[in-house]
């Protein structure tokens, strides 16, 4: 029991470290704070599917970004050949 309550103890540490938590910090905002609801708690990692949700959202908004500029080159060119053709029309 002593040794899976030691594992479990090491797994917080790691997380709360890369997390970009230390134990010190932990054990002075419990200290501070009498409620245990508000104590900072360590962020978990996150999983594969939430990275990849987040990279899809990334690439959907720079798709979005691309047609919005490619439409808005498109207008230019539009007007510029409107204003002087190509061609000469004589």
């Amino acid at each position: 029991m002593m040794q899976i309550t030691s594992n479990f103890e090491g797994v917080e540490a790691d997380w709360a470290a890369a997390a970009g938590f230390s134990s010190d910090e932990e054990n002075e905002d419990n200290d501070r704070s009498g409620d245990e609801s508000l104590a900072v708690k360590p962020k978990r990692p996150l999983k594969w599917y939430q990275k990849l949700a987040a990279r899809m959202v990334v690439l959907g908004v720079n798709y979005l970004q691309g047609v919005l500029a490619l439409q808005g080159l498109r207008k230019a060119a539009a007007d510029r050949d409107r204003n002087m053709p190509k061609f000469p029309l004589f």
